[in-house]
């Protein structure tokens, strides 16, 4: 699986990968994660009380934050991937911002139990073999079904139902097309699945949610409207 964006003339795609920690590394996995949740939520507190105060905060305010942080374990998550938390959080403010602007209902940012990802951005892994060692975790096995394309940037580490993953994230040169000589660009996005450069657009598949979802609406009212009129009609004969 792989997804691309464009950027300064490069590429940006990802590999996806099944991975296999040992019990171990994968209680380790966890609990950063929840270490992660727990300055997130620090985070948005910080933000939060700062709006109500009416005070400016920035994204460098609270990544300015994480050094004094009092959490317990905080020691145990690689520097870079708090940062990335940090970055996640301000990412969700601003789509939340972005939302409320183009006129959408939202509610205010939830705190987390846990994350749902590692970020280890630039620094702090090494692919050595089959083997992804992370910093402040250790060596995981790795099942790489095809070969990784170019330099690793980044790699998020991810679990689901099916188990856990690596996302290695790689920048190439643009090439044009064979056929046609012609570069697009692919940007995954939340509202629109896919948009090209050369204007291509592909639905988000929550559209066809909210469409269905919005007949169900409908489909109440017109039973409720139904039982209505027949409760009247047998009123009316009796």
């Amino acid at each position: 699986m792989w997804r691309a964006k464009e950027k300064n003339n490069k590429i940006q795609l990802s590999f996806k990968y099944r991975i296999y920690p040992t019990r171990e590394v994968e209680e380790k996995l966890l609990r950063v994660m929840q270490i992660e949740a727990k300055v997130y939520n620090a985070l948005l507190d910080a933000v939060n009380n700062a709006r109500k105060e009416g005070k400016k905060i920035t994204p460098e305010d609270t990544q300015g934050m994480l050094k004094d942080l009092k959490i317990e374990g905080k020691e145990l998550v690689y520097s870079k991937a708090l940062q990335m938390v940090n970055n996640q959080l301000w990412y969700n403010i601003n789509s939340l911002h972005e939302l409320k602007k183009k006129g959408k209902k939202v509610g205010k940012l939830r705190y987390k139990k846990t994350m749902k990802i590692i970020n280890y951005n630039q620094s702090g892994f090494k692919v050595v073999g089959d083997k992804l060692i992370l910093s402040k975790i250790g060596e995981i096995k790795a099942l790489f079904h095809r070969p990784l394309e170019s330099e690793v940037k980044g790699v998020i580490i991810k679990k689901s139902a099916t188990g856990w993953y690596a996302i290695f994230q790689v920048e190439v040169e643009k090439e044009p097309l064979e056929r046609t000589g012609k570069v697009v660009g692919i940007d995954l996005g939340v509202e629109k699945l896919v948009t090209t450069s050369d204007g291509v657009v592909i639905e988000n598949p929550k559209v066809f949610d909210k469409v269905e979802k919005r007949i169900k609406i409908l489909q109440n009212r017109y039973q409720e409207k139904r039982r209505g009129l027949e409760t009247t009609r047998r009123s009316e004969r009796s």
